[in-house]
């Protein structure tokens, strides 16, 4: 006998729900998007009459309340996802997070304490780290064919043109979490993480700001327990026509360049790497990052297995995201 789906409920309709979930959905059988949720009833009718969800609900609390529900989805604005999450745990359900998880370290401790509580896995979905692209992006830097590794630098830069830089995008709203180090810089910061094994401290920071306390372009400086020497650079105004998303590592024997590794079904994902001046290169399929993460996540909540994107690691990437801002004189976010 087929074992049914794991029944997945979405609090709001973010493109997000569209592109990391029902999307991939024919790739994927065991899961299903059983209920979406909106602050507006008439809204959350149309999203689930045109995608066939089969129920819908006109407040975030019942999805919540769905004895049907076994995951909640939360693909609110930053600001939005520590609340949301707590609420799902505190009424018995385990939750998927778009990620930060928080914003910032002291909220996400406060995700923690009732984790621990609960006992019910808390998953931040970043979807890139179950592609094998990012594991072989971290076979590599651990293999040390490289040699003592001496820099890395993680960049993803955004070409202005596919951005709308104004008040009501919620990437720039300050209540909401919002700022370039709180979307596309965090997958810098937790792609230098993933792919060292280190935590890193930061050591200087500069942004360009749109609004108050409100970053467009970040780069930051950073080193890691190693000695290793890390930088990033993210923004939402590249001056480019392409999305420039890159992880470039060097070390005593040779180099690698990794193009695309967080999003390689949006770019061209291939990994060069260069040892005792012999270039080689791998190339991967451009499947999507979810099509691998959503099994996983099946496991976690239906088995209780291990989970690659845990909260506590979240905290982790919002204490250097935190870090960031201090060092660029900026007010953290949730504050």
């Amino acid at each position: 006998m087929a074992t049914k789906p794991l029944q997945i409920g979405a609090i709001g309709c973010a493109a997000i729900v569209k592109e990391s979930l029902l999307d991939v959905l024919p790739q994927v059988p065991s899961v299903a998007l059983a209920a979406i949720a909106s602050r507006s009833l008439e809204k959350a009718r149309d999203y689930a009459a045109q995608y066939s969800i089969p129920r819908y609900y006109g407040s975030y609390e019942e999805i919540i309340d769905d004895p049907q529900v076994e995951l909640v989805y939360v693909p609110l604005p930053n600001g939005m996802h520590a609340e949301w999450t707590i609420r799902a745990l505190r009424a018995g359900k385990p939750v998927i997070s778009q990620k930060p998880i928080s914003s910032n370290e002291a909220e996400g401790k406060g995700i923690l304490e009732v984790e621990r509580a609960t006992g019910l896995p808390v998953i931040e979905a970043w979807h890139y780290q179950y592609h094998p692209m990012a594991q072989r992006v971290r076979e590599i830097l651990k293999s040390g064919v490289l040699g003592k590794l001496l820099t890395i630098e993680s960049r993803f830069n955004v070409p202005g043109k596919w951005v709308t830089a104004g008040p009501d995008n919620v990437r720039f709203k300050y209540e909401l979490a919002g700022g370039v180090t709180m979307d596309p810089g965090g997958y810098c910061v937790d792609m230098l993480r993933f792919a060292t094994g280190e935590e890193p401290k930061v050591t200087s920071a500069k942004g360009k700001l749109i609004f108050p306390d409100v970053d467009i372009h970040m780069e930051a400086e950073l080193v890691f327990p190693s000695g290793l020497k890390g930088r990033l650079e993210t923004s939402l105004d590249d001056e480019g026509d392409a999305l420039d998303e890159v992880l470039e590592v060097s070390g005593e024997k040779g180099t690698m360049h990794a193009n695309s590794p967080c999003m390689p079904h949006w770019g061209d994902p291939y990994i060069d790497l260069t040892v005792d001046g012999k270039k080689t290169q791998e190339r991967f399929e451009k499947t999507p990052t979810f099509v691998f993460m959503w099994p996983e996540v099946v496991k976690a909540v239906r088995e209780k297995g291990p989970i690659r994107t845990t909260a506590a690691s979240g905290v982790k990437n919002a204490r250097v995201i935190d870090d960031i801002y201090r060092m660029a004189g900026m007010r953290l976010r949730g504050l």
